[in-house]
Formats: C-alpha cells, sequence, structure tokens
C-alpha cells in the first residue's frame, strides 16, 4: 500500500505571452497580451536606454495599441511587467 500525502499546493507561475504586429512598423503597432494575471507596466524603450513609454495596464487589458509614428527610425524594446514576470520584445520603427 503506497499513501501519498498533499501537504501543500505550489502556486502556477504566470503564464505571460505578448505578440505584436506589424513589425517593422511605420506607426500603430498592435499588441495582444495573454496570461495577464495581475497589473502591469507596460514600457517601450530606446535603444539608449531613454523610456519613451511607461503605462500601468490593468489584468483585464488583452489589446493595446501603441503609436511609433512620431519617434525616429530604429529598433526599440517593447517591455511588459508584471509582479516577478518580465517579457521584452524587440521592435523596428521604420
Amino acid at each position: 500500500l503506497e499513501v501519498d500525502i498533499c501537504t501543500g499546493i505550489i502556486a502556477v507561475k504566470e503564464q505571460l505571452n505578448i505578440s505584436m504586429y506589424p513589425n517593422p512598423t511605420k506607426g500603430m503597432l498592435n499588441i495582444t497580451i495573454e496570461g495577464l494575471n495581475n497589473d502591469a507596466t507596460l514600457s517601450i524603450i530606446a535603444l539608449s536606454g531613454k523610456v519613451i513609454l511607461n503605462e500601468t495596464l490593468s489584468s483585464e487589458t488583452t489589446k493595446k495599441q501603441v503609436d511609433f509614428s512620431k519617434l525616429p527610425k530604429g529598433i526599440y524594446a517593447v517591455k511588459l511587467t508584471s509582479g516577478n514576470v518580465v517579457k521584452v520584445s524587440r521592435i523596428v520603427v521604420q
């Protein structure tokens, strides 16, 4: 006879996914967010380290549009932070 005893449950880590289109972009960037269980911070950061945008998103957010039309051409980081989970993606502005 084998007996397994459960002494607790480990919390499931937040599975955060972010997808963006079009990439490269000349204007509006569409961001789709999946698995957001808590409020999050969306940041757009230039390669120089300058923060272009820093916005709080509610846990209900699944889609976000960001206007890149007034930014100089180049590569930017799109960073989504929720609790201890951080996702960073690259976007090219033409």
